[in-house]
């Protein structure tokens, strides 16, 4: 009777340590934060045609100009596929020309962004 009693207690004993014992859980993934860009004061001006601005990749505009804002544009979709870049390019478009801008410069591209100024040419 003491062995079966005995045997029971440790059985038990065993149950409460590790019913009461805790597992190590994994992290989860965590999303990339978004990347900050810089906010330039920004004046308003009227909005254009989005067919009107000038895409400039590598050489300024050869009039004077003044940067007006900052345009970026997330080289994939919501879903993650990338765009093509002819989408980039309207997209780049459509945010100078609801800003106001005559053209982009220092387009710059990374593994997400493509950036850009938004210009004013003065006359």
């Amino acid at each position: 009777m003491d062995a079966k009693k005995s045997l029971f207690v440790l059985i038990c004993t065993c149950l409460l340590i590790c019913g009461c014992s805790t597992t190590k859980t994994s992290k989860q993934t965590q999303k990339p934060k978004p990347i900050k860009t810089k906010q330039i004061k920004q004046a308003h001006f009227s909005p254009v045609l989005p067919e009107s601005i000038t895409l400039l990749n590598t050489e300024p505009p050869t009039t004077k100009y003044k940067v007006i804002g900052q345009v970026a544009v997330n080289r994939y979709n919501k879903v993650g596929v990338k765009r093509q870049k002819a989408i980039i390019n309207d997209l780049i478009r459509n945010k100078a020309a609801s800003l106001g801008g005559d053209a982009v410069v220092n387009i710059h591209k990374n593994s997400n962004l493509t950036t850009g100024e938004v210009v004013q040419l003065i006359a």
